[in-house]
Formats: C-alpha cells, sequence, structure tokens
C-alpha cells in the first residue's frame, strides 16, 4: 500500500517535562494526528488489515525546494522516521515494533510531501 501525504514533514518533538509529568509537545501531537487521519483514510480505501503481521516500510520526506536534491540538514531523518511510526501505531499495524525492514529517504524536491510504501509479509 502507498500513502501520499501533502504535508510538510516534520520531526517528532523531544518530551517535555513539567510539575513531574512527561508529556508529546502539541506541534508534534497535531502533525501525528494529521498523518494518521491520512493512513486511516488509506486503510478503508485499500482494505488494510491492522494485525499482528511482520512489516516492511519505506518512507520518502519531500521538502520543497527550488533546486532537487538530497535533503542534507535539519530535521534529521531519525526523528523525522519516528514521527511516522508512531502515528501509525494502532492503524497500519498493531505496534511499531513489527516493522522488521525500514528504508527512509528525504529529498529536496518541488513539494512537501510524505510518502509511505507499507507491506505485510506473511
Amino acid at each position: 500500500m502507498v500513502i501520499i501525504i501533502p504535508i510538510k514533514p516534520i520531526a517528532k518533538g523531544r518530551p517535555r517535562f513539567s510539575n513531574g509529568h512527561t508529556y508529546t509537545p502539541q506541534r508534534t501531537r497535531d502533525y501525528e494526528a494529521e498523518i494518521a487521519r491520512y493512513m486511516e483514510q488509506a486503510v478503508i480505501e485499500n482494505d488494510w488489515i491492522c494485525d499482528d503481521s511482520p512489516i516492511a516500510i519505506r518512507v520518502q520526506f519531500s521538502f520543497k525546494s527550488k533546486k532537487a536534491d538530497f535533503h542534507t540538514s535539519r530535521p534529521d531523518l531519525d526523528n523525522l522516521y519516528k514521527a511516522i511510526t508512531d502515528a501509525g501505531n494502532g492503524i497500519l499495524y498493531n505496534d511499531d515494533s513489527q516493522i522488521f525492514r525500514a528504508t527512509i529517504e528525504k529529498f529536496k524536491v518541488n513539494e512537501d510531501r510524505v510518502v509511505i510504501e507499507i507491506n505485510r509479509w506473511v
């Protein structure tokens, strides 16, 4: 299944601490919720079943630029990826620990977007 999300990629924010509690920054919560909405729609359109199967995933992060190239500056690739895999919990798979293979890339292209290609291995 391929999911194309026309949104500027955002890295997962570090947990914040306040009054003895840990919380995820609002910007990260909003971004993951938006990503999850696209995932939920793709699940419906493709009859995808969320289960315990091993998962292979490819995620491409594209940042709008006049010059096409590799995106080698911030945000960090691992923090971009973590926001996507966390958003997929309970929608694409029961838990992101099911992902056994991942290909992650970031580019400068003509538009902001995230493309997720996911395959179930049964």
